[in-house]
């Protein structure tokens, strides 16, 4: 019954897996799609606390599947939208999509045994 809250989660992870993978095909109709996963993706982000809180699930798994379902579904769809728009070459997209990564690591090195990682970007 506490697992809810992670499959929720989960949820929002395969929100912003979709979202990117709309944006990916280059379709006409990508960005409204990607939008429309992104927002369900912020629906149910508000959900898996709110459910959480609720049942007082709070485990360590919990938590850094959160972030990484916070990583992707904002920290990468959104730049990427973004770069679509801009009309930038592909060096720069990469550029904009590795910088949520870096600042992600560093937030969380803390939480994850991931040793020294230096994020260059410039």
């Amino acid at each position: 019954m506490k697992q809810i809250a992670n499959y929720i989660t989960m949820g929002n992870l395969l929100c912003g897996l979709m979202a990117i993978s709309a944006l990916v095909t280059g379709d006409s109709h990508a960005p409204l799609v990607a939008l429309s996963f992104m927002g369900l993706a912020a629906v149910l982000d508000f959900l898996d606390g709110f459910v959480a809180r609720l049942l007082k699930a709070d485990g360590e798994m919990g938590k850094q599947l959160d972030s990484l379902a916070d990583l992707v579904s904002f920290g990468g769809s959104w730049p990427h939208l973004e770069a679509l728009y801009v009309g930038i070459g592909v060096l720069q997209q990469q550029r904009i999509l590795h910088q949520p990564i870096c600042l992600d690591i560093d937030s969380t090195r803390g939480g994850l045994a991931l040793g020294k990682i230096q994020c260059a970007i410039g």
